[in-house]
């Protein structure tokens, strides 16, 4: 068998046990029956590096060698992507975890099994005369979505900088990260959080890393 990266194989454990635990694909699990495909639908909430552990499994032919079919459904944000798995349309998503922690305290019925990552995995880039979080204030920076793991991020770096969000410093919904890159170059917002690649594009077009999210701590 090829060999899988961790992330890839947690993924399609995770996949796996999904599909093993429900009464309609026992049957699918049988020696007699592992021939047959089981269709799984994917939900995730951005095209980043972050969730590359699934195409891995996809592309790598690891799914269709243990008999799954999946398609993978882009839907911008972690709390739409939840909104999406609660109306029905997918049984696994993936999800920063403070869209799954709303929900939950909000009453839907859901678990976490695993964490693509356990660090804010983004990189807060800002306009060149941003000096430091400090200069933001008056200011507006952009995020995704509300409620979005960017968002959470975001919120999290200005506290620990004694700003306070939405009060001295506006948050803008602005959309995925190449809408967010071309605010950023318009000048309309002064910093935005971008995963890889996009902190490197913005920084190539003169933007300035501020903040290694991953490094900020809890």
């Amino acid at each position: 068998m090829k060999k899988l990266s961790i992330a890839a194989l947690a993924f399609l454990t995770i996949a796996n046990s999904i599909f093993l635990s429900s009464p309609e694909t026992e049957a699918q699990a049988r020696p007699e029956s592992r021939s047959r495909v089981s269709r799984l639908r994917v939900v995730y909430p951005s095209v980043s590096p972050t969730y590359s552990a699934a195409w891995i499994a996809q592309e790598g032919g690891y799914l269709k060698e243990q008999g799954l079919d999946v398609e993978y459904i882009y839907i911008s944000s972690g709390s739409r992507v939840i909104q999406a798995m609660l109306a029905g349309e997918a049984p696994i998503v993936f999800s920063g975890g403070r869209a799954l922690v709303n929900a939950t305290l909000g009453g839907a019925d859901l678990v976490m099994i695993a964490a693509v990552v356990n660090v804010p995995a983004y990189y807060l880039m800002a306009l060149p005369e941003i000096q430091s979080v400090q200069d933001l204030r008056g200011k507006k920076v952009g995020i995704t979505r509300i409620g979005a793991s960017s968002d959470f991020a975001i919120r999290l770096v200005l506290r620990k900088a004694g700003l306070v969000p939405d009060k001295d410093v506006a948050l803008i919904q602005v959309g995925e990260s190449s809408s967010l890159a071309a605010a950023l170059s318009t000048r309309a917002i002064a910093a935005a959080s971008f995963v890889p690649p996009f902190n490197l594009q913005v920084e190539k077009a003169g933007a300035r890393l501020l903040v290694d999210m991953a490094k900020i701590g809890a």
